[in-house]
């Protein structure tokens, strides 16, 4: 199992978790994974820190969305995603 999903489980409150990561990596593509670790933070601020494209984390940020993997609040008229975290 790749890293990725490990961090990716903890970063949703889950770090000693045996079955997240494998849940995570049937749901989620690498890429996917890599956008919402940085979490929160608006689409230009992931964007920046993956050095990728603004468009393209902001469509795959919206599609995550509606999967239920993140949410957003407007923050002064601009969208902020974060993640859930059951743990809180």
């Amino acid at each position: 199992m790749k890293s990725i999903y490990r961090r990716l489980s903890g970063a949703y409150g889950y770090p000693e978790s045996k079955y997240l990561p494998k849940i995570l990596e049937m749901c989620l593509t690498e890429q996917e994974a890599l956008i919402l670790l940085p979490l929160p933070g608006t689409p230009e601020e992931v964007a920046e820190k993956l050095l990728m494209d603004v468009s393209g984390v902001q469509s795959i940020l919206r599609e995550l969305f509606n999967k239920g993997f993140n949410f957003y609040d407007l923050v002064e008229g601009e969208r902020k995603y974060a993640l859930f975290n059951y743990q809180s």
